[in-house]
Protein backbone atom coordinates (compact mmCIF):
# COMPACT_ATOMS: atom_id res chain seq x y z
CA UNK A 1 0.00 0.00 0.00
CA UNK A 2 1.53 3.48 -0.54
CA UNK A 3 2.68 5.20 2.07
CA UNK A 4 4.13 8.70 0.73
CA UNK A 5 2.24 11.70 0.29
CA UNK A 6 2.34 15.10 -0.95
CA UNK A 7 0.94 17.54 1.79
CA UNK A 8 2.05 21.65 0.38
CA UNK A 9 4.94 20.55 -1.39
CA UNK A 10 6.69 18.20 0.62
CA UNK A 11 7.05 14.29 0.08
CA UNK A 12 5.77 12.97 3.44
CA UNK A 13 4.79 9.26 4.98
CA UNK A 14 0.89 9.91 5.26
CA UNK A 15 1.12 9.31 9.01
CA UNK A 16 3.20 12.14 9.26
CA UNK A 17 0.61 14.40 8.41
CA UNK A 18 -1.50 15.90 11.09
CA UNK A 19 -5.57 17.67 10.29
CA UNK A 20 -6.41 20.23 13.00
CA UNK A 21 -10.09 19.91 14.44
CA UNK A 22 -10.71 23.66 13.11
CA UNK A 23 -9.84 22.76 9.58
CA UNK A 24 -12.18 24.16 6.60
CA UNK A 25 -12.04 20.74 4.97
CA UNK A 26 -13.42 19.18 7.66
CA UNK A 27 -15.98 21.75 9.23
CA UNK A 28 -17.52 23.42 5.91
CA UNK A 29 -16.17 21.20 3.08
CA UNK A 30 -14.10 24.00 1.55
CA UNK A 31 -12.67 22.38 -0.99
CA UNK A 32 -12.15 20.88 -4.20
CA UNK A 33 -10.61 17.82 -5.44
CA UNK A 34 -9.45 16.27 -8.55
CA UNK A 35 -9.12 12.23 -9.60
CA UNK A 36 -6.42 11.82 -12.66
CA UNK A 37 -5.17 8.34 -14.12
CA UNK A 38 -1.95 7.56 -14.55
CA UNK A 39 -0.93 4.68 -17.38
CA UNK A 40 2.83 3.78 -17.57
CA UNK A 41 3.56 7.16 -16.04
CA UNK A 42 1.62 9.49 -18.24
CA UNK A 43 -0.83 11.49 -16.72
CA UNK A 44 -3.95 11.46 -18.68
CA UNK A 45 -5.53 14.52 -19.35
CA UNK A 46 -3.51 16.60 -17.21
CA UNK A 47 -4.11 20.21 -18.66
CA UNK A 48 -7.74 19.88 -18.46
CA UNK A 49 -7.64 18.66 -14.74
CA UNK A 50 -5.75 21.77 -13.84
CA UNK A 51 -8.21 24.65 -15.57
CA UNK A 52 -10.87 23.10 -13.71
CA UNK A 53 -8.93 22.91 -10.93
CA UNK A 54 -8.50 26.92 -11.79
CA UNK A 55 -12.11 27.57 -12.41
CA UNK A 56 -12.79 26.08 -8.72
CA UNK A 57 -10.45 28.41 -7.19
CA UNK A 58 -12.04 31.30 -9.30
CA UNK A 59 -15.53 30.31 -7.99
CA UNK A 60 -14.46 29.68 -3.84
CA UNK A 61 -12.15 32.75 -4.04
CA UNK A 62 -8.97 30.77 -3.42
CA UNK A 63 -5.67 32.71 -3.94
CA UNK A 64 -4.12 30.59 -6.68
CA UNK A 65 -0.64 32.36 -5.98
CA UNK A 66 -0.43 30.12 -2.50
CA UNK A 67 -0.84 27.19 -5.13
CA UNK A 68 2.35 25.71 -7.37
CA UNK A 69 1.96 26.24 -10.91
CA UNK A 70 1.08 23.25 -12.99
CA UNK A 71 4.87 22.28 -13.37
CA UNK A 72 5.53 22.28 -10.21
CA UNK A 73 2.42 20.27 -9.63
CA UNK A 74 3.36 17.54 -12.40
CA UNK A 75 6.91 17.30 -11.52
CA UNK A 76 5.85 16.62 -7.80
CA UNK A 77 3.04 13.67 -9.04
CA UNK A 78 5.77 12.29 -10.77
CA UNK A 79 8.12 11.95 -7.55
CA UNK A 80 5.17 10.55 -5.75
CA UNK A 81 4.70 7.99 -8.24
CA UNK A 82 8.31 7.21 -7.79
CA UNK A 83 8.28 6.71 -4.50
CA UNK A 84 5.48 4.74 -3.57
CA UNK A 85 6.49 2.65 -7.13
CA UNK A 86 3.47 3.29 -8.55
CA UNK A 87 3.71 3.18 -12.86
CA UNK A 88 -0.42 3.15 -13.66
CA UNK A 89 -2.70 3.97 -11.06
CA UNK A 90 -4.98 7.04 -9.58
CA UNK A 91 -3.66 10.32 -8.44
CA UNK A 92 -5.90 12.52 -6.04
CA UNK A 93 -5.30 16.15 -5.90
CA UNK A 94 -7.07 17.73 -2.52
CA UNK A 95 -7.08 21.73 -1.81
CA UNK A 96 -8.84 23.63 0.65
CA UNK A 97 -8.64 26.88 1.86
CA UNK A 98 -6.60 27.31 5.04
CA UNK A 99 -7.76 27.48 8.97
CA UNK A 100 -9.80 30.48 10.33
CA UNK A 101 -13.26 31.74 10.68
CA UNK A 102 -16.32 30.74 10.49
CA UNK A 103 -18.69 30.52 7.55
CA UNK A 104 -16.30 34.20 6.63
CA UNK A 105 -12.91 32.49 6.01
CA UNK A 106 -10.02 34.62 7.51
CA UNK A 107 -7.44 33.64 5.26
CA UNK A 108 -8.10 32.53 1.04
CA UNK A 109 -4.72 30.83 0.91
CA UNK A 110 -4.96 27.34 0.55
CA UNK A 111 -3.56 23.62 1.69
CA UNK A 112 -3.17 20.96 -1.07
CA UNK A 113 -2.52 17.23 -0.72
CA UNK A 114 -1.34 14.55 -3.30
CA UNK A 115 -2.10 11.12 -2.89
CA UNK A 116 -1.63 8.02 -4.97
CA UNK A 117 -3.35 4.65 -4.92
CA UNK A 118 -2.79 1.30 -7.66
CA UNK A 119 -5.81 1.08 -10.40
CA UNK A 120 -8.60 -0.77 -10.12
CA UNK A 121 -10.04 -1.07 -13.23
CA UNK A 122 -13.79 -0.18 -13.45
CA UNK A 123 -17.00 -2.25 -14.52
CA UNK A 124 -16.73 -1.84 -18.63
CA UNK A 125 -21.36 -2.31 -18.42
CA UNK A 126 -23.76 -1.28 -15.90
CA UNK A 127 -27.00 -3.68 -15.98
CA UNK A 128 -29.19 -1.73 -14.00
CA UNK A 129 -29.62 1.78 -12.76
CA UNK A 130 -32.22 3.03 -10.71
CA UNK A 131 -33.04 6.65 -10.35
CA UNK A 132 -31.59 8.90 -7.53
CA UNK A 133 -34.81 10.40 -5.02
CA UNK A 134 -31.99 13.27 -4.53
CA UNK A 135 -32.53 16.33 -6.80
CA UNK A 136 -29.87 18.05 -7.97
CA UNK A 137 -30.31 21.86 -7.67
CA UNK A 138 -28.50 23.45 -11.19
CA UNK A 139 -29.38 27.08 -10.22
CA UNK A 140 -26.19 27.26 -8.31
CA UNK A 141 -23.40 25.99 -10.49
CA UNK A 142 -21.08 24.91 -7.81
CA UNK A 143 -22.21 21.22 -9.28
CA UNK A 144 -19.85 22.16 -12.41
CA UNK A 145 -17.08 22.05 -10.26
CA UNK A 146 -15.55 19.30 -7.92
CA UNK A 147 -16.15 20.40 -4.13
CA UNK A 148 -15.33 18.35 -1.16
CA UNK A 149 -19.21 18.53 -0.33
CA UNK A 150 -20.57 14.93 -1.81
CA UNK A 151 -23.21 14.63 0.10
CA UNK A 152 -26.13 13.84 -2.70
CA UNK A 153 -23.54 11.64 -4.45
CA UNK A 154 -23.22 9.84 -1.30
CA UNK A 155 -26.99 9.38 -0.45
CA UNK A 156 -27.79 8.19 -4.14
CA UNK A 157 -24.64 5.97 -4.19
CA UNK A 158 -26.28 4.04 -0.99
CA UNK A 159 -29.75 4.50 -3.02
CA UNK A 160 -28.39 2.57 -5.61
CA UNK A 161 -27.21 -0.20 -2.89
CA UNK A 162 -30.42 -0.74 -1.23
CA UNK A 163 -31.92 -1.94 -4.92
CA UNK A 164 -29.09 -4.10 -5.64
CA UNK A 165 -28.10 -1.86 -8.77
CA UNK A 166 -25.07 -0.61 -9.99
CA UNK A 167 -25.51 3.17 -10.08
CA UNK A 168 -28.30 5.80 -9.79
CA UNK A 169 -29.23 8.82 -12.10
CA UNK A 170 -29.82 12.24 -10.73
CA UNK A 171 -32.10 14.66 -11.99
CA UNK A 172 -32.89 18.34 -11.08
CA UNK A 173 -35.82 19.80 -10.36
CA UNK A 174 -36.89 20.43 -14.02
CA UNK A 175 -36.95 16.61 -14.31
CA UNK A 176 -34.01 16.74 -16.30
CA UNK A 177 -31.47 14.01 -16.62
CA UNK A 178 -28.12 15.82 -15.18
CA UNK A 179 -25.91 12.67 -14.41
CA UNK A 180 -24.61 9.41 -12.39
CA UNK A 181 -23.30 9.33 -8.96
CA UNK A 182 -19.47 9.14 -10.32
CA UNK A 183 -19.80 10.09 -14.38
CA UNK A 184 -21.38 11.86 -17.09
CA UNK A 185 -24.12 10.03 -19.24
CA UNK A 186 -24.48 9.65 -23.19
CA UNK A 187 -27.33 8.70 -24.76
CA UNK A 188 -27.00 7.12 -28.83
CA UNK A 189 -30.37 7.65 -31.01
CA UNK A 190 -29.24 5.79 -34.45
CA UNK A 191 -26.31 8.54 -35.55
CA UNK A 192 -26.76 10.94 -33.05
CA UNK A 193 -25.45 11.70 -29.94
CA UNK A 194 -26.71 13.64 -26.62
CA UNK A 195 -25.55 14.84 -23.36
CA UNK A 196 -27.03 16.56 -20.66
CA UNK A 197 -25.25 20.52 -20.73
CA UNK A 198 -23.78 22.47 -17.89
CA UNK A 199 -26.37 23.84 -17.35
CA UNK A 200 -28.78 21.11 -16.31
CA UNK A 201 -26.55 20.53 -13.15
CA UNK A 202 -23.86 18.18 -14.37
CA UNK A 203 -20.07 18.14 -13.58
CA UNK A 204 -17.71 19.33 -16.52
CA UNK A 205 -16.49 16.05 -16.52
CA UNK A 206 -12.80 15.87 -17.83
CA UNK A 207 -14.02 12.41 -20.41
CA UNK A 208 -16.95 14.03 -21.18
CA UNK A 209 -15.14 16.93 -22.71
CA UNK A 210 -12.89 14.87 -24.55
CA UNK A 211 -15.29 12.48 -25.52
CA UNK A 212 -17.47 15.49 -27.30
CA UNK A 213 -14.26 16.60 -29.11
CA UNK A 214 -13.28 13.59 -30.28
CA UNK A 215 -17.03 13.07 -31.40
CA UNK A 216 -16.96 15.94 -33.44
CA UNK A 217 -13.74 16.02 -34.84
CA UNK A 218 -15.14 12.62 -36.49
CA UNK A 219 -17.96 14.70 -37.73
CA UNK A 220 -20.73 13.05 -35.25
CA UNK A 221 -23.24 15.05 -34.35
CA UNK A 222 -23.62 15.10 -30.46
CA UNK A 223 -25.47 18.22 -28.68
CA UNK A 224 -25.21 19.37 -25.15
CA UNK A 225 -28.74 19.70 -24.28
CA UNK A 226 -31.47 19.67 -21.73
CA UNK A 227 -33.17 16.06 -21.51
CA UNK A 228 -36.23 15.02 -20.10
CA UNK A 229 -36.72 11.70 -17.95
CA UNK A 230 -39.67 11.19 -19.89
CA UNK A 231 -37.67 11.36 -23.50
CA UNK A 232 -35.62 7.97 -22.23
CA UNK A 233 -37.33 6.34 -24.70
CA UNK A 234 -36.27 8.04 -27.71
CA UNK A 235 -32.75 6.64 -27.25
CA UNK A 236 -31.78 3.37 -28.19
CA UNK A 237 -27.87 3.60 -26.50
CA UNK A 238 -26.32 4.69 -23.23
CA UNK A 239 -22.88 5.00 -21.68
CA UNK A 240 -21.34 6.56 -18.69
CA UNK A 241 -17.85 8.40 -18.73
CA UNK A 242 -15.24 9.69 -16.33
CA UNK A 243 -11.28 9.46 -16.14
CA UNK A 244 -11.28 5.87 -15.43
CA UNK A 245 -12.75 5.04 -18.51
CA UNK A 246 -16.39 4.55 -20.45
CA UNK A 247 -18.92 2.25 -19.67
CA UNK A 248 -22.00 0.37 -21.70
CA UNK A 249 -25.63 0.89 -19.47
CA UNK A 250 -28.17 -1.99 -20.26
CA UNK A 251 -31.13 -0.22 -18.40
CA UNK A 252 -32.24 2.68 -16.51
CA UNK A 253 -35.63 1.92 -14.27
CA UNK A 254 -37.30 0.44 -17.28
CA UNK A 255 -35.92 1.27 -20.05
CA UNK A 256 -33.35 -0.77 -21.75
CA UNK A 257 -30.80 0.34 -24.33
CA UNK A 258 -28.99 -2.06 -27.39
CA UNK A 259 -25.72 -0.02 -27.27
CA UNK A 260 -24.47 -1.11 -30.36
CA UNK A 261 -22.40 1.65 -30.63
CA UNK A 262 -18.12 0.81 -30.34
CA UNK A 263 -17.74 2.09 -27.25
CA UNK A 264 -13.86 0.32 -27.39
CA UNK A 265 -13.01 2.80 -30.46
CA UNK A 266 -14.22 6.16 -28.73
CA UNK A 267 -12.55 5.10 -25.34
CA UNK A 268 -9.13 3.85 -27.22
CA UNK A 269 -9.22 7.24 -29.30
CA UNK A 270 -10.17 9.37 -26.50
CA UNK A 271 -6.59 7.93 -24.32
CA UNK A 272 -4.58 8.38 -27.63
Amino acid sequence: MPKYIIYNGKLTEDENVKISINDRAFNYGDGLFETLIVSKGRIHFFEDHIQRLWAGFRFLRFYDESFPSQQAIKAQIHTLLSENMIESGRIKINVWRKEGGLFLPKDNNVNYLIRSTDFIKPLKEKTKVVLSPYIVNNKFHINNIKTLNSALYVLSSLHYQSQSANDSLLINSQNEIVELCSSNIFFTSKEDYYTPCLESGCLAGIMRKNVIQYLRKKKINILETKIPFEDLSNFDGCFGSNVAGLFKIKSIENQTFKNKFDLETIENEVYR
